[in-house]
């Protein structure tokens, strides 16, 4: 059993950044990431990631109703994102700490934009999106 895992829906725009986003969320403590991915493959070789491909629209509350269901005894605790949102902790533990008997925790979040520029090829997220609303 994890102690922490992410379910989320990958699009292929979010393949350039993907990378990262599990990079990053592997340093704050997510020990596994179930993604599903609409309408294209991500091939990786990680094992904490496991893939499955799902096809057509509005299927992001499918999914998770899904992983709720069936992903229940696998992990301790189970967030919900998108591949573009980054859940800003110094690591899990102290997140969740004092919310051991609790359902669920509510994280607020904000909105980067693109900073004024322009993306072609990779790039880091993190560096380039750095002014929020």
């Amino acid at each position: 059993m994890f102690d922490y895992s992410i379910a989320a829906i990958a699009s292929p725009l979010e393949s350039n950044y993907l990378a990262e986003w599990v990079a990053y969320h592997k340093a704050i403590g997510v020990e596994h990431f179930f993604l599903a991915t609409n309408d294209w493959n991500y091939n990786t070789k990680d094992p904490s990631v496991s893939t499955v491909r799902i096809d057509g629209r509005t299927l992001q509350l499918p999914y998770y109703n899904w992983a709720l269901t069936h992903l229940r005894g696998a992990t301790k605790w189970l967030a919900f994102t998108d591949c573009d949102e980054f859940i800003r902790c110094q690591n899990m533990d102290k997140l969740v700490k004092g919310h051991e008997q609790d359902d669920a925790i509510c994280l607020s979040w904000r909105m980067f934009g693109s900073s004024g520029l322009h993306f072609t090829g990779e790039y880091s997220v993190l560096k380039c999106f750095t002014k929020r609303q």
